[in-house]
């Protein structure tokens, strides 16, 4: 509940929703906040009502009204019967028989004794949330068409409704003429063709962005088989299909080199002769943008601030034509949206490009040469191509964990015995590698590479291995991890739903032995010292399930602070006969335990 104290003021009875004299009101500025009550002078003076000021309360003076936020308008509140003495102003969730989708209750009275509490309620008034309301009726199906293709150079399409049109491959076109471009360096360039012709164009303004439209029907689902003849079937559910040609080829586009001219500009040449010089821009100021949680942000760009507010939403736009292509196994395609038909040709492939190879650099940037003597430095940003550290030698963070080849915790040990791949580069491989503890059958059965050291208790600060991560609150992400022996896991889960309704966030754990081998499953939040959760069952499989509800204000609505987490997996070696693997599977968004809480809010 949030308590809003007023000020004192003279004892003037007044038929209206709090008193306050007109010589007291003009020492105040417009925006005099007393606990909670804002005062504005007009209706016009009023701010934005969006959720960063949901169940505030402002007092308008020159209507001696109070007026309360509900996220989105703001209601006129009847709080007659106060006198000139101190008050305060409550506001409540209201109740769910008041109102069944949420709402708030707002009440006043006076506080004589000034304890900040309501000696008696004298106004209230309830503010519900509206209901949604009921989903629209479908639309009438469109009429279904098939597609035949009896005679050969031939298609016939043929409607429901009695309609039928046969099309005829058309010949081949003559090959167009050849243009180059120039960039005139003014805003403006001009496209030069073989035949003579020429013309001038100048870059344009972008145009306004359009509303979004709602989603369109659901297309028909198709399949393409390839008939291994330079041909392909595309077949559809409505029982359509068509046959397409592979295209011939084009000829060889125009060969360019990038030349830097040391001085902030690069010059481009090509094989026709055309060239054009362009200058690197100057770099733009860095810029911060700021929450401000009231439906406003900051942005500062150097020493320049402004303040921007959220925009409300579009109206929906109108759904699009359907459209439909059709191959006339002619080199064209005709394309068809609603009544309109355009013919599309395919176009000529270009010539090979030239031949690069990537070095990187170790710092952060990556070096691309190309045998025409060209090359560039480009910054190297992270993304992940493989579940673990593929190279230790290659200065690339190929899993995205934040460490490179030998700093990662995967090139640290021989994390598997039989892949004949150095996994910690350190130049053994597989057995050859101490980590291994290799044996020698029958003595051991090997068949997983032999590794007779699986109680190897790593320590959970530094031999951690990053897993991923998960959504917490939405949909059903999996990882999965294949190891043997005993093992630390790191695992991110994150928030994902921002609704105004408290959302838990959880994650089940799953680890799947082999028949002869006994480990355990302990999981927890944070830190390596809260692992609280235990899975110690002798068969084969263990299961933890970690939960946990978003931290919320006092009216129970989520506080807008960032309820992911990273968790971590330990593991435990109990005994085994034969040398095997087991599988670790993580499944976020499984709150299969509503009364389960195994972490603190957050």
């Amino acid at each position: 509940m949030e308590r809003f104290l007023s000020a004192s003021f003279a004892p003037v009875v007044m038929a209206v929703a709090v008193t306050l004299s007109l010589g007291c009101y003009e020492s105040m500025s417009a925006e005099t906040e007393y606990s909670g009550v804002l005062v504005k002078e007009t209706l016009e003076d009023l701010p934005n009502c969006s959720n960063g000021k949901y169940a505030l309360v402002f007092y308008v003076s020159s209507t001696d009204e109070f007026y309360f936020c509900d996220g989105r308008d703001y209601l006129l509140l009847d709080l007659s019967g106060l006198d000139g003495v101190s008050w305060v102003v409550e506001t409540t969730p209201a109740l769910p028989e008041d109102c069944p989708a949420g709402g708030a209750k707002v009440s006043a009275g006076p506080d004589a004794d000034r304890d900040g509490l309501i000696d008696a309620v004298t106004s209230s008034q309830t503010i519900c949330n509206g209901v949604d309301g009921q989903d629209g009726s479908d639309g009438d199906d469109g009429t279904s068409c098939t597609v035949s293709s009896a005679v050969e150079g031939t298609i016939t399409i043929s409607c429901e409704d009695g309609t039928v049109a046969t099309i005829t491959d058309g010949q081949d076109g003559a090959d167009g003429s050849a243009c180059t471009v120039e960039d005139n360096a003014d805003g403006s360039k001009t496209i030069s063709c073989e035949d003579g012709t020429s013309v001038i164009v100048s870059d344009g303004t972008d145009g306004v962005p359009g509303s979004d439209g709602q989603d369109g029907a659901n297309g028909t689902s198709c399949t393409v088989a390839d008939n291994g003849d330079g041909t392909k079937t595309i077949s559809c559910e409505d029982g359509t299909s068509a046959t397409v040609g592979d295209g011939q080829d084009g000829a060889n586009g125009t060969s360019c080199t990038v030349a830097d001219n040391g001085d902030g500009t690069k010059t481009i040449s090509c094989e026709d002769g055309t060239s054009v010089t362009v200058r690197d821009g100057q770099d733009g100021a860095s810029c911060t943008v700021q929450d401000n949680l009231d439906g406003t942000y900051a942005l500062t760009c150097g020493e320049t601030t402004i303040t921007v507010r959220d925009g409300t939403d579009g109206a929906d736009g109108q759904d699009g034509a359907s459209c439909t292509v059709q191959d006339n196994l002619d080199g064209t395609y005709a394309l068809t949206c609603g009544a309109e038909t355009v013919i599309v040709n395919d176009g000529q492939d270009g010539t090979d490009g030239a031949s690069c190879s990537i070095a990187h650099n170790c710092d952060g940037t990556a070096t691309i040469s190309c045998d025409d003597g060209t090359s560039v430095t480009v910054d190297v940003s992270c993304s992940a191509t493989e579940s673990r550290e593929a190279s230790c030698s290659d200065c690339v963070d190929n899993d995205c964990d934040g460490y490179t080849d030998a700093d990662d915790f995967d090139c640290r040990y021989e994390w598997l015995c039989n892949d004949g791949i150095d996994n910690d580069g350190d130049g053994s491989v597989d057995c050859a590698d101490p980590d291994c503890g290799c044996c020698v059958p029958p003595e051991v059965d090997c068949e997983f590479g032999g590794c007779t050291n699986l109680d190897t208790d790593p320590v959970c600060s530094d031999d951690v291995i990053y897993l991923g991560f998960v959504d917490g609150d939405t949909g059903a992400d999996q990882l999965t991890r294949r190891l043997y022996g005993e093992a630390f896991f790191r695992l991110d889960v994150r928030e994902d739903e921002s609704s105004l309704l408290a959302t838990p966030l959880s994650v089940q754990i799953d680890l799947f032995g082999s028949f002869g081998a006994d480990y355990d499953l302990r999981a927890g939040c944070d830190n390596c010292e809260n692992l609280v959760q235990f899975s110690e069952n002798s068969g084969t499989n263990e299961q933890v399930i970690l939960r946990w509800n978003e931290e919320t204000n006092i009216l129970g609505l989520p506080s807008g602070s960032d309820s992911g987490r990273f968790i971590l997996i330990e593991v435990v070696y109990v005994s085994a006969e034969v040398c095997s693997n087991w599988t670790l599977r993580v499944t976020g968004n499984t709150d299969t335990e509503p009364d389960l809480i195994t972490c603190s809010s957050r």
